[in-house]
């Protein structure tokens, strides 16, 4: 890509949820490179430090921090978890999930990150419970919990398999900045040992600003 320490940052990734936060600090990378910047990532020295994203050398050098507002491993798992469990009922459908309010929100502190998976667990335990109950199955059948509504519809697939994901409101931007600016405040705070060619900053010598870059897929 053009840019220092890709290898090392992919090799961070522990999880699914840390490959995709990686893959959109890529997409924004080349955002980057393709306007002429100089990206360097920031990866921690053997331990996990919350750090910025990347450091980017212009006319006025950058600390970045990318953040995936709609988008969380919550969802993937509770969408997975529903799969297996019409697997294990011996179904095979295509399941279409419509989120509610709460989980359709962004999680962006680790406190909401952490109460939003407990969400997502009660919603696949109230799946679980309505599936159960279900006499007759002809198919197809709308399964509604207090947090998000399935859809099992017929599929030629061999097994059943994700559909459809929708959440039930936009993402709120400008409600969201402040958390996203003071979360990248909160990380400029750790000393820690970064890259060598990259530089040590105080909080009073950053001037935070959010810009939001819609990905085109």
């Amino acid at each position: 890509m053009g840019c220092k320490y890709v290898r090392k940052k992919i090799g961070e990734a522990g999880n699914m949820s840390q490959l995709r936060s990686i893959v959109s600090e890529l997409r924004a990378a080349e955002i980057l490179l393709a306007r002429k910047k100089r990206v360097s990532f920031l990866v921690g020295a053997g331990q996990v430090i919350p750090t910025a994203d990347m450091y980017v050398k212009d006319y006025r050098d950058a600390y970045i921090e990318v953040v995936r507002l709609s988008d969380d491993d919550v969802r993937y798992t509770l969408v997975a978890k529903v799969v297996e469990l019409c697997d294990r009922a011996g179904l095979t459908v295509r399941v279409d999930t419509e989120l509610g309010r709460e989980l359709s929100a962004p999680a962006i502190r680790r406190g909401r990150r952490t109460m939003k998976e407990r969400l997502g667990r009660r919603c696949a335990r109230q799946f679980r419970q309505q599936l159960a109950g279900i006499r007759q199955i002809a198919l197809p059948i709308v399964i509604r919990t207090p947090l998000a509504s399935f859809r099992l519809l017929p599929t030629n697939r061999g097994k059943s398999h994700r559909g459809t994901l929708l959440t039930s409101t936009s993402v709120p931007l400008k409600k969201h900045a402040r958390k996203v600016k003071s979360e990248f405040l909160r990380k400029a705070s750790v000393t820690c040992g970064l890259t060598a060619d990259v530089p040590n900053c105080t909080l009073w010598q950053l001037t935070v600003k959010i810009r939001i870059w819609m990905p085109m897929t």
